[in-house]
């Protein structure tokens, strides 16, 4: 894997790992921010696949950052195996 792939794909877990934070918040979760880690985080494999939610008007609940969640685990299961990375 190229350097700046590599690069991209961490950028990508750390906003995986804050999209999770954010869904199991038990005080003051933030469902926006998840919406928004869950939309970098594809976008960022995007970026690493092709190497070189913000929601516009509307806030996010719960069942829209799960929503975002499942797109994105989705998305991410297929980019990583598309890169060869194992779970």
């Amino acid at each position: 894997m190229k350097p700046l792939t590599r690069e991209w794909v961490e950028k990508a877990e750390n906003d995986w790992i804050s999209l999770h934070r954010e869904i199991r918040a038990r005080k003051d979760p933030n469902y926006d921010a998840a919406c928004f880690f869950a939309q970098q985080c594809v976008e960022k494999y995007i970026k690493a696949r092709l190497v070189e939610f913000r929601y516009p008007g509307a806030s996010a609940d719960l069942v829209n950052a799960k929503n975002a969640l499942k797109t994105c685990k989705s998305f991410r299961t297929t980019a990583r195996f598309s890169m060869g990375i194992k779970e």
